[in-house]
């Protein structure tokens, strides 16, 4: 419902409005070592940073980071995701390719 309401109600025809493998990979990292209120403490945290970045018109400094580093960023992103899924897969006790 709420990827719904930021793709019908955001400014931007680039604005990611679903969950993406780098927040997914985030948040199971901070839920697993600091637990939910790891995860609460920092999703204030970086609502504030957010709205600090907003106030101060940070955004303007996406354009100093060259294209090939967000897309390094973005594909190492990608591989991350992957391998994990392929190793939970590959001992949830599911019959693997070989047998």
């Amino acid at each position: 419902m709420a990827g719904f309401l930021i793709a019908f109600l955001g400014g931007s025809r680039v604005q990611i409005s679903g969950p993406t493998a780098a927040f997914a990979t985030i948040v199971a990292g901070i839920v697993a070592t600091d637990g939910m209120e790891g995860l609460v403490a920092a999703t204030i945290i970086a609502g504030v940073m957010l709205v600090l970045m907003g106030l101060l018109k940070l955004g303007t400094l996406i354009r100093f980071v060259p294209y090939t580093m967000t897309k390094c960023i973005c594909m190492k992103t990608r591989m991350t995701s992957g391998s994990s899924w392929r190793q939970r897969l590959s001992t949830s006790g599911a019959p693997s390719p070989s047998s």
